[in-house]
């Protein structure tokens, strides 16, 4: 026999209860504590997507108003294209309502091209129109205006409004400053709107700056299809003049940025960026700085940048929060903390009173026990309800031990990487990296990821990740530490999937750019040609020329306005379809003879097979699904050809399939991908000149599918491109019932 002295002491009831309350507390403190630190990161993201918000509306309206300017300096260059001659008062009169609508605009100015043996007769010509002193000049190194040198051909100011305050720019010759003579040269190649680096205008007076935006015109009906022929038929620029001031204060109407900063660069030049504006909350007004002065150093991480694209130069605009405006801590996730810690106090006292207690009162043993397993009980529902919420979060949740292995993590987890909870756990990050490295992008945020785990880095800012599978999806990852005393610290991460944040943020950034762009730009042109014909007389050839202008582009801005309506209906499902058997040769037949009168360039070709039936369908869907085909492979054949359009029937499937076909200019294959969806244009150069807004083939494909049909393009660069649709022949297709 042993000895029974040498056997091990068995732990007795009381000190098991004593390790099993401990480790309930501690339980509840790492609950508690990752309560506190997870509503805290929520917290300071709701309060940085805030900021954010806020910058990205003022960017926005920046970005607005350049355009708006931009376009209605672009609008000038129809005046000329409708007119024979324009005269000093038609350009006055042009311009008039546009200034007084765009305070932004410091002026309005026709440059014509002079060769220098035209300068009598140009110089001449401005002083029989009033401006006696009127002569060609330059700046000499100090800044003022001298006679210009001589030169094979001036760029002079020969018309400018207001006159009042810009009488001074008359006769500047542009072509004589080396900054204006570039962004010139590059209009006149490209045949683009074209800005300028920050300048001082010579008619300057605060020391403000301003940049100057050059659209050129050519001579009319000159072939314009190389650099060479641009250059040869240059007539001259149309050129607005804005100050960067005015432009942000109208871009704000007059409101500041809010408790923000605000400093924009032009970065077209990566090796000189230019200081453009600068604005600071408790600095007073805004005021333009001098040009030359590079980035200035952040003040915290929490900065938002983003680019613009004005007249072919990048403005990158740098927000960032004053004071307490970014990274507020509310009340809540210290009150959840308290909360926690009340309870776990409670508990705490309440167990371990029980136990020694218990210890004292020998016969009170079995009742004080089951009050202590009831106590258990209701402590251990608690962390079961704790648990069960943090598993059906709809963001994703995990805890790492010290050395990087998974604790825990939630089913939003485990839907968004495809590894289950019980499959994870007791995984290193290391392994798991591995086993998803293949479905994930992003492998430098996923090693700044690791660093922050394992190594406790600091990460002020959430780390975003793409994942391929299951599904694609955007996500923005969150790092905390959990410090549990001791030394003790647990890393975890919250996961975000913000997918549909960024895909509404790029629908939002489409709908703006065809708003600003696509509308403004023919109520521009109605406005200026309207204004002409009220309020002066014309020779009836002119006034004939600008009716065409105006009526062509209210049917413009009537077609952009019914799209717009047409994709609101979609979204909202208003669309209301009518239930009736059609004639697909019929419908083909009213199309294509209303687009015969509208060219002469384009041969159409309607082949209707003669067992085609007809189909369960909505007439007038199927001939605005036509309509917009036809318009398309009109717009994008401009040399002309053949346009076909064609049915035959699938008895197989139960389907009539319809094919439009055009010899156009065809569609590259990743330009095919996305043809169907919302504010999708094909990237030039194939598409400059052809206007749009890219919902055309977005209704057709919503019409199509509401009437259970398919629609797909067969194409090819240069060789022209064929879309089909289908329809249903069976009324159970269609969808049956009213």
């Amino acid at each position: 026999m042993g000895d029974a002295g040498n056997e091990p002491k068995k732990p007795t009831l009381l000190s098991q209860r004593y390790v099993a309350i401990g480790a309930m507390l501690l339980v509840g403190v790492a609950l508690s504590l990752v309560s506190f630190f997870l509503l805290r990161s929520w917290e300071r993201d709701r309060a940085q997507g805030e900021f954010r918000e806020r910058a990205a509306v003022r960017a926005a309206a920046l970005g607005r108003a350049a355009d708006r300017g931009i376009e209605v300096v672009a609008s000038i260059r129809g005046l000329f294209d409708a007119s024979i001659e324009v005269e000093r008062h038609e350009f006055a009169a042009f311009t008039r309502s546009a200034l007084a609508a765009h305070p932004e605009i410091e002026a309005l100015e026709w440059i014509p091209r002079v060769p220098q043996k035209q300068i009598s007769a140009y110089v001449a010509a401005a002083r029989a129109d009033g401006h006696d002193a009127f002569q060609i000049t330059e700046q000499d190194p100090s800044g003022l205006l001298v006679p210009a040198s001589n030169r094979p051909e001036y760029f002079p100011v020969f018309f400018v409004e207001p006159l009042k305050r810009n009488e001074v720019a008359l006769g500047f010759d542009l072509g004589s400053d080396a900054l204006r003579r570039r962004a010139l040269e590059e209009a006149r190649d490209t045949g683009k709107p074209t800005a300028t680096a920050p300048v001082r205008i010579v008619q300057e007076t605060e020391g403000q700056l301003s940049f100057l935006v050059f659209v050129p015109v050519y001579e009319k009906l000159k072939p314009l299809d190389s650099v060479e022929q641009r250059r040869w038929h240059l007539q001259g620029f149309a050129i607005g003049v804005f100050r960067v001031n005015e432009l942000v204060e109208a871009s704000f109407q007059g409101q500041r940025p809010g408790p923000m900063s605000l400093r924009f660069y032009d970065t077209t030049d990566r090796d000189n960026e230019l200081l453009m504006y600068a604005f600071e909350p408790d600095s007073g007004p805004m005021s333009g700085l001098v040009t030359g002065e590079g980035r200035a150093n952040p003040r915290s991480g929490s900065q938002w940048e983003t680019v613009l694209a004005v007249g072919e130069r990048r403005w990158a605009l740098v927000f960032e929060p004053i004071g307490g405006s970014n990274g507020w801590v509310p009340w809540l996730p210290w009150a959840v903390l308290a909360a926690g810690f009340a309870l776990i106090g409670v508990a705490g006292t309440y167990g371990y009173g029980l136990v020694s207690r218990t210890a004292q009162v020998e016969q009170l043993v079995v009742q004080r026990t089951e009050a202590l397993e009831a106590s258990n009980r209701k402590l251990r529902e608690s962390e079961s309800s704790t648990r069960a919420v943090l598993m059906s979060m709809t963001e994703g949740l995990a805890v790492f031990t010290q050395d990087g292995r998974v604790l825990w993590w939630n089913d939003a987890v485990a839907m968004l990487t495809g590894l289950p909870e019980r499959e994870a756990v007791g995984r290193h990050i290391d392994d798991v990296m591995r086993m998803k490295a293949p479905d994930l992008e992003n492998s430098e945020a996923l090693s700044v990821l690791r660093g922050t785990l394992l190594e406790g880095v600091e990460a002020k800012d959430p780390l975003y990740i793409t994942i391929l599978r299951p599904e694609r999806r955007e996500l923005s990852v969150r790092v905390f530490h959990i410090d549990l005393g001791s030394g003790h610290v647990l890393p975890g991460v919250v996961i975000r999937d913000i997918t549909g944040e960024r895909e509404m943020d790029r629908r939002k950034d489409a709908f703006v750019s065809v708003a600003s762009h696509e509308l403004r730009t023919p109520m521009t042109a109605i406005l200026g040609f309207t204004e002409l014909l009220l309020k002066r007389e014309v020779a009836p050839e002119r006034r004939q020329a600008w009716l065409q202008e105006v009526y062509q582009e209210s049917r413009r801005l009537t077609t952009i306005v019914d799209d717009l309506l047409n994709v609101s209906r979609i979204h909202s499902g208003k669309l209301q379809l009518r239930r009736e058997q059609v004639s697909v040769a019929h419908v083909v037949e009213a199309v294509v003879g209303t687009f015969k009168p509208t060219t002469d360039q384009h041969q159409f070709i309607a082949a209707v097979s003669g067992d085609v039936p007809a189909v369960w369908a909505d007439r007038d869907k199927v001939g605005q699904v036509l309509m917009n085909l036809l318009g398309n492979a009109i717009k994008y054949s401009p040399q002309g050809g053949k346009v076909s359009v064609a049915a035959r029937h699938d008895p197989e499937r139960r389907r009539v399939v319809v094919s439009v076909a055009d010899e156009g200019i065809g569609i590259a294959p990743d330009d095919q991908q996305d043809l169907f969806t919302s504010f999708h244009r094909i990237r030039p150069p194939e598409t400059d000149g052809i206007r749009g807004t890219g919902l055309g083939l977005y209704i057709v494909k919503a019409l199509v599918e509401l009437m259970q049909g398919e629609v797909w393009v067969e194409s090819e660069p240069g060789k022209g491109s064929t879309f089909y649709f289908t329809l249903p022949t069976d009324y159970d297709e269609f969808g049956g019932g009213g």
